[in-house]
């Protein structure tokens, strides 16, 4: 089938449109993609992996194309089970040529690798993306991505640095800068992909702190145009933070900057987080590791540029009516409070599922700590939380159906949730006030709501929502119903909630 034109253009079309907006997968230069499609040169690695990631979203486009080819090419098997069978068909060619050819480094097999990555976490195929990410990041060091070029030096089609009288490829100087932000990116993708699967353990990264030199990606109009990069290296943003300098670089921040910044921040409070019952300084003292991480978020959060702040105003989507948020912002915003949340989660009882999200401080160091304090973190802990949920809230409202098209969210706003039963657990006296359930039992059918919506373009979330069930039901509550219910006062599922209380011993069983 990828031998139809028309057919490819319009899985490159929704690509561009659903995939490349989000996170780290903005690597694709897209007139660069459809030039070497129109003229037949595309890898068929990274065309088969753009297809796997972008089938998809088939369903929720009406069928109209940006590319040249006209018609909208219908998908002449628009099942969901058939098209899910044939993006996994995609996937695992892709990976066979990758993987036939490792050695032989080149710069669209990597983003192919990238993009496998992307398709195994939406289907919860787990047990190849550490390999995914792993092979990813050594094959970006490999071809030396991590090192910033030096002036005089243009980037090969292949990623290695050749000097420019060795290579007449191209010496258009946008190419050159084209393809020079492209390295860059593909590489912080590796990065961040790293240090999502090593879970805090920066010991198992591939790409150790520090080893990246190279620029933070520019801005998306600057990559598109072939401008050269004025972006600080993650070092001078890391700097300028610690230091509250003026040297501007915390004012360069563009969303993928910011977002790659952040979860460098994230990936340390995550690093403390699984540690912190063998912390050699309570949380609660000025100059403790803890104290230190709240400040440098607090930091970032301040002196992040207006225009990143996220706007909850609904937009609409270019190829269907329905509402849409900006994805790469929500996802800012939510990761930054789901790094907070993460942090000062450890002053709540520990919750059950599994990973960082399973460490709380020890019952002794918690039976000492300051009162006020505890009670202040417990409090921020659960804003941080509530501010998760609220997209979700705004989503609902806005259209039966809503989903988000970032797989990442659903997982952080049922985690927030989670840690939200968690207060409930530690605050038992506080939790069952009406301006602490009414906000719960919305944003708990908000979330299962727009969950179960976005199932449909990423199946990993199936497993998810019947894990959450389980977890309301082990804590007392009732189990969310199906979820396709208008959000008014009198919601049953509102009405329940309210009444609720905790079995005996719930509240000290963690």
């Amino acid at each position: 089938m990828l031998e139809d034109d028309a057919y490819l253009a319009r899985h490159v079309d929704v690509y561009f449109e659903h995939v490349h907006t989000t996170g780290c997968y903005g690597f694709l230069h897209e007139p660069s993609v459809r030039e070497a499609m129109s003229e037949g040169r595309l890898s068929r690695s990274l065309a088969l992996a753009m297809c796997a990631a972008s089938t998809r979203f088939l369903s929720s486009t009406s069928g109209k194309t940006n590319s040249s080819s006209g018609d909208g090419a219908a998908d002449p098997d628009s099942t969901g089970i058939a098209m899910a069978h044939r993006a996994q068909v995609w996937a695992d060619e892709a990976k066979r040529l990758v993987f036939s050819r490792l050695y032989e480094y080149d710069l669209d097999a990597l983003a192919s690798l990238l993009l496998q990555f992307y398709h195994a976490v939406a289907n919860a195929q787990f047990e190849v993306v550490r390999i995914l990410a792993s092979t990813a990041a050594r094959m970006a060091v490999g071809m030396n991505l991590h090192v910033e070029e030096q002036e005089g030096e243009i980037p090969s089609p292949r990623g290695t640095g050749t000097t420019e009288q060795e290579l007449e490829w191209d010496e258009r100087p946008a190419q050159i800068e084209i393809r020079r932000e492209k390295k860059r990116r593909i590489v912080w993708a590796c990065q961040f992909f790293d240090w999502i699967t090593c879970q805090g353990r920066l010991e198992d990264l591939a790409l150790r702190p520090g080893l990246i030199t190279v620029r933070l990606p520019a801005e998306d109009s600057s990559f598109l145009s072939g401008e050269p990069s004025d972006m600080p290296s993650l070092e001078m943003f890391d700097r300028d933070l610690a230091d509250q300098t003026t040297n501007g670089a915390m004012d360069r921040h563009n969303p993928r900057s910011a977002y790659i910044h952040l979860m460098w921040i994230r990936t340390r409070v995550v690093q403390y987080v699984v540690g912190c019952p063998r912390a050699s300084h309570p949380p609660w003292l000025a100059y403790s590791q803890f104290q230190a991480l709240e400040r440098e978020l607090s930091e970032w959060s301040r002196r992040l540029p207006a225009s990143l702040t996220l706007c909850m105003s609904l937009e609409t989507s270019r190829s269907t009516s329905e509402p849409t948020l900006n994805m790469l912002l929500l996802m800012l915003e939510a990761w930054f409070h789901e790094a907070c949340a993460c942090l000062l989660g450890i002053v709540l009882p520990s919750a059950g599922l599994g990973g960082h999200l399973s460490v709380a401080l020890p019952r002794a160091m918690i039976a000492v700590a300051p009162d006020t304090w505890l009670a202040h973190a417990r409090q921020r802990c659960l804003d941080h939380c509530v501010a998760i949920s609220e997209p979700a809230r705004r989503g609902a409202l806005a259209s039966l159906g809503f989903a988000f098209e970032d797989v990442d969210f659903p997982l952080l706003a049922v985690e927030s949730i989670e840690r939200r039963m968690a207060w409930v657990d530690a605050e038992p006296v506080r939790a069952f006030d009406e301006e602490i359930m009414l906000p719960l039992a919305i944003h708990l059918e908000a979330t299962f709501r727009s969950a179960a919506a976005t199932r449909r373009y990423f199946p990993v979330v199936g497993p998810l929502l019947v894990a959450a069930n389980q977890m309301l039901l082990h804590r007392g509550f009732p189990a969310m119903p199906a979820v396709e219910r208008d959000l008014n006062p009198d919601h049953w599922y509102r009405q329940t909630i309210s009444t609720v209380h905790l079995e005996p011993g719930i509240a000290d069983s963690s």
